[in-house]
């Protein structure tokens, strides 16, 4: 994973710092924005490839912290006694609007 992140910034880096020569000693026609901007008007499956690179790096991804599933029970059951939150067929629903944590409102 270490590894992974240096190589990203490491890129993002070398991408910028071309991209500031170009801008400096080639004009704005010659930067990664205009090369984008001419590729998505031709053929726009390519930005569309660069989104989705960029989806997948800055996304959402589950915690994968040790004992995550026991500090989610902890925070509940803090909730459930501070009188937040009730639980009903061993589902958690907040009082306030009777929503279940998983979006099913309480019949």
């Amino acid at each position: 994973m270490k590894n992974t992140a240096l190589i990203i910034t490491i890129c993002m880096i070398v991408l910028g710092i071309y991209d500031f020569y170009v801008v400096a000693f080639l004009g704005m026609d010659s930067t990664i924005s205009r090369v984008m901007q001419v590729s998505g008007f031709a053929s726009p499956w390519i930005p569309f490839c660069f989104g989705a690179l960029a989806g997948h790096f800055w996304m959402y991804f589950p915690p994968k912290w040790k004992n995550s599933e026991l500090l989610v029970a902890q925070m509940s059951k803090r909730l459930v006694e501070t009188n937040q939150m009730t639980i009903t067929n061993g589902k958690f629903f907040w009082k306030e609007n009777n929503v279940c944590l998983d979006g099913q409102e309480n019949s």
